[in-house]
């Protein structure tokens, strides 16, 4: 008896010493904070001219969703939409995504915020760089992080995703979240808002009925979520760093979550009887990133989705509707809700992709975008929503393309294909800028965009359409155990559908994501342009 009370001493004594490491490992200043945020109000969301009226979303889906994702920014950015934002909400690989672009603003804090990592000639650079780098996380090493310890897994982890969309910037992996802060910046910068999920949800008063009841929003303001209220840090050193926050977004394994301490010790009524926050994946909570935009009433909230829902099953979607129905607000969107999951078959929180038994499938939407609203019941305001869909869209996709059998067609084959549908004999560059002579390789090919495209934005559209169809008809036409493909999703490999499984892609896969959202982009730019104030100074 003796020995095994000393056992569950030690045990005991155990665990308080890795909690202790885990809160030091982040390296996060106690200071107290208090309540100052509401659901219900843009409180703390700085406009960067006029009102808070445009938010941005950009959904979990790992390496995936962060390449997609960059692609979307850069259409956004040539069109000036990004100088509309006010916030950017991100969850798990999404997060990948706005930790490179704040990361290269962070590099050129004189300039207007996104030209260091948008402008073309600092796009292009970057992407090569991301390229070189987008090996990003193996099965291998996903797998092995089970038997190393929570701090050594999740360091790991940090510093892959460092690697490839921090591009090694010492600079930036001591960064701090609160450096960002829009009041410390003169609100030259969109709030950003990292959404984890609260492992230690508590039971009372009630049960949380969705998942988005653990949902916690770590931004360079503020800390919290519905369980626990919100704080304030008390200046920007406060909070942990940047990567820190990013890594534990995308922690899909709670193995990999991060504990933070209660911040608010002098607050009790802030965290209540919390010691610590124990955080892992944004997207076992709310996958897309719009609940904390929507629920505060911002005007407009554009929406990236790009998880992996190779069924078109719009589960994510589904999840949002129904959590924000508990809030009183009624989300709409007629071409998703013709065809999404009906809520009874929706999955469990985070589920893994490798056996999905979800019905299906359905069919790519025809368009990359589609509009909807969502309403608040109790204050009659209203929130115009912009969906973006990573998919095989047919706008991008036709139909007599896809029936075209790619299988052992080579590179030139591939190339005159592609010429002979959508260029005319004499187009030096079209709209696709995928003139004939492409065909005669890669010099030639950027010697025709050069020469044809109008401008820089024309360029890039026409770049990236040729480098994403040949990679997406290629790939599919290349698909090995085909005859798995029922058994579940993790098999259903057809461009851009890869699984979040995989945290590593091929240089041409990731610049065929990155094509994907830039010309998914340009046809969201192209529908909410009319939407766009035209008195908005630009930074």
């Amino acid at each position: 008896m003796r020995e095994r009370a000393l056992i569950w001493i030690s045990c005991v004594l155990l665990l308080q010493a890795t909690t202790t490491v885990s809160a030091q490992e982040n390296n996060v200043n106690r200071q107290p904070m208090s309540r100052t945020i509401e659901l219900n109000s843009v409180n703390g969301f700085p406009a960067r001219g006029g009102k808070v009226d445009w938010g941005l979303a950009i959904s979990g889906g790992g390496i995936r969703s962060g390449s997609y994702s960059i692609g979307v920014l850069k259409a956004l950015y040539d069109v000036g939409f990004l100088n509309e934002v006010d916030a950017i909400s991100t969850v798990s690989g999404g997060g990948f995504a706005t930790y490179w672009l704040y990361g290269r603003h962070l590099e050129r804090q004189d300039e207007s915020f996104g030209n260091g990592a948008l402008s073309d000639g600092s796009f292009l650079t970057s992407v090569n760089g991301l390229k070189s780098r987008s090996n990003m996380y193996s099965y291998w090493k996903m797998f092995s992080s089970i038997f190393r310890s929570r701090k050594s897994a999740s360091t790991k982890w940090g510093s892959a995703i460092h690697k490839t969309f921090g591009q090694n910037s010492q600079a930036l992996g001591s960064t701090r979240l609160g450096f960002f802060s829009p009041v410390s910046n003169a609100s030259k910068l969109p709030m950003l808002i990292v959404n984890t999920t609260l492992v230690n949800v508590p039971k009372k008063p009630s049960k949380p009925k969705f998942e988005s009841e653990a949902l916690i929003e770590i931004t360079p303001n503020h800390v919290g979520g519905v369980s626990t209220g919100f704080a304030t840090w008390s200046n920007a050193d406060s909070g942990p760093r940047f990567i820190d926050v990013v890594a534990t977004s995308a922690a899909g394994k709670k193995h990999i979550r991060r504990t933070y301490p209660n911040f608010s010790a002098a607050d009790i009524d802030t965290f209540g009887k919390f010691k610590s926050l124990d955080l892992y994946d944004g997207g076992c909570s709310e996958n897309l990133g719009a609940m904390s935009l929507i629920r505060r009433g911002i005007e407009n909230v554009v929406i990236i989705d790009a998880e992996h829902d190779p069924k078109y099953l719009y589960a994510s979607y589904v999840k949002l509707r129904e959590s924000l129905d508990r809030d009183d607000i009624e989300l709409k969107v007629d071409e998703i809700d013709r065809v999404a999951i009906p809520v009874g078959e929706l999955p469990a929180a985070c589920p893994e992709d490798w056996f999905s038994k979800a019905k299906g499938p359905n069919k790519p939407p025809e368009r990359s975008v589609m509009i909807g609203i969502a309403r608040n019941r109790k204050t009659g305001t209203s929130t115009n929503v912009y969906y973006i869909k990573m998919s095989r869209s047919s706008e991008l996709f036709p139909n007599e393309l896809e029936s075209r059998n790619w299988k052992g067609k080579n590179t030139r084959e591939r190339d005159l294909i592609l010429a002979d549908h959508f260029c005319k004999p004499t187009d030096s560059c079209s709209d696709y800028c995928l003139g004939r002579d492409m065909a005669l390789g890669e010099e030639a090919r950027n010697s025709a965009c050069d020469a044809g495209a109008s401008d820089a934005n024309k360029k890039f559209e026409g770049m990236f359409s040729y480098l994403t169809l040949r990679y997406g008809y290629y790939i599919n036409a290349q698909r090995r155990l085909k005859f798995l493909k029922g058994i579940g999703d993790f098999w259903a490999y057809d461009f851009p559908q890869t699984s979040t499984s995989d945290q590593s892609l091929y240089p041409d896969q990731m610049e065929a994501f990155i094509g994907l959202g830039y010309l998914q982009g340009k046809r969201l730019a192209a529908r909410i342009g009319p939407s766009l104030s035209s008195n908005r100074p630009t930074n």
